[in-house]
């Protein structure tokens, strides 16, 4: 019976590719023709002055906060001093300990308390209720000034960036090059020895 032999380079490139294939997506993510100044129904600037809790999210691991945002610009919409929103996804509390996580996938706007923090966000309607995660935040920082800030507010007035622009094209992170770099090291390995073999004199 004939034996198969399997290169190994072949076993760790379709390795590779079964994890990049299978690598789950970040949740918190638009489709490609999201625009996050197009689809708000209106955009502010302005200091988060008050947030409370108020329900269960629809995900278990939220739960729900209002915050109260005292405006002092108006980039969309009608002009208001004082808006009051939701956000489904920035706190969560287990056996009484509060953590923020917005950013951990799940779309909410704050990874830590965020009173008094000044945003540029842009809120919109669910149900009659506004509402706003990540995906229309443009800046978060303590003052309205710096380079970022200048730099959300200039894309902010062109109209023409989305917030979160996705191309559709594969994005690696941190983990996904080390991944990489781990494989192709293998890989460079697993040739080096493939072609010490073929090129080895025939023993006899």
């Amino acid at each position: 019976m004939m034996k198969l032999k399997t290169n190994p380079i072949f076993i760790l490139l379709g390795v590779f590719c079964f994890l990049i294939h299978t690598k789950p997506a970040n949740a918190c993510s638009a489709s490609p023709d999201f625009n996050a100044y197009r689809d708000a129904h209106s955009i502010y600037a302005g200091r988060i002055v008050q947030w409370e809790a108020i329900k269960p999210s629809q995900n278990p691991a939220f739960t729900t906060i209002r915050l109260t945002l005292k405006a002092d610009k108006t980039y969309k919409g009608l002009e208001n001093t004082q808006i009051s929103f939701e956000d489904n996804a920035s706190l969560t509390r287990f056996q009484g300990n509060e953590t923020w996580a917005g950013g951990g996938g799940g779309c909410g706007l704050f990874d830590s308390d965020p009173s008094g923090t000044y945003v540029i966000l842009g809120v919109y309607a669910d149900n009659n209720v506004l509402k706003s995660n990540r995906l229309y935040l443009f800046y978060q920082g303590n003052q309205p000034s710096g380079e970022a800030f200048s730099e959300s507010e200039a894309n902010l007035l062109r109209f023409k960036k989305p917030l979160l622009p996705n191309t559709g094209a594969v994005v690696f992170d941190s983990d996904d090059w080390v991944m990489i770099i781990i494989l192709l090291n293998f890989c460079a390995f697993a040739l080096l020895r493939e072609t010490k073999n073929h090129s080895a004199p025939p023993t006899r």
